[in-house]
């Protein structure tokens, strides 16, 4: 498994130039690639504060013009521009609540734990008000939804027995009659 690369400025010059050269090849064969399988026109065009005088123009300098121009005739509300700094934003929300949901997910396995550990009278001299809180809002909770659920199940118990009463024929109660006649 590869490990994450911490993206940020090459400082050392000989190092940065050497990345420079593999992702470079590295972009430029990901264009033809996605040209190829996708059946997509591509067009790379990468310049180096480094390399001024090295322009790179993928897969022509004649093709790249016109791709160009094709995009920039296309009217705006066909044009899916996305800007460096939106594609971060967008991907830092996405982020953010990733972790929000997993921050949910972490606290109801903490208040798992805890109910498990007071079950168990362990611990509790360590747990904090605002644990206690949280637990005893979530016990209400659960609590208000197993009184749901019975409300329904009662209903439903009373509305079937109705249902049975009337589906069945008129007989006397057996409770009703002397012994002697049953």
């Amino acid at each position: 498994m590869r490990r994450r690369l911490n993206l940020q400025f090459i400082e050392n010059r000989r190092a940065r130039k050497l990345s420079y050269g593999k992702r470079k090849n590295g972009l430029l064969k990901k264009s033809n690639d996605l040209s190829v399988l996708c059946d997509v026109q591509v067009c790379t065009i990468v310049h180096s504060i480094d390399h001024p005088n090295n322009l790179v123009l993928w897969p022509s300098l004649a093709e790249a013009q016109a791709l160009v121009e094709k995009f920039e005739a296309l009217p705006s509300h066909k044009k899916h521009v996305l800007e460096h700094k939106e594609f971060l934003s967008g991907d830092n929300e996405k982020l953010k609540r990733k972790l929000e949901k997993q921050e949910k997910v972490n606290r109801e396995v903490e208040l798992k734990v805890l109910l498990r550990k007071i079950f168990n009278n362990e611990a509790l001299d360590e747990t904090s008000v605002d644990d206690l809180r949280d637990l005893n809002k979530k016990l209400e909770m659960r609590e208000e939804e197993i009184e749901r659920q019975l409300k329904l199940v009662r209903e439903s118990t009373s509305l079937a027995a109705e249902a049975s009463k009337e589906a069945r024929p008129n007989l006397p109660d057996l409770n009703e009659l002397p012994p002697e006649e049953y």
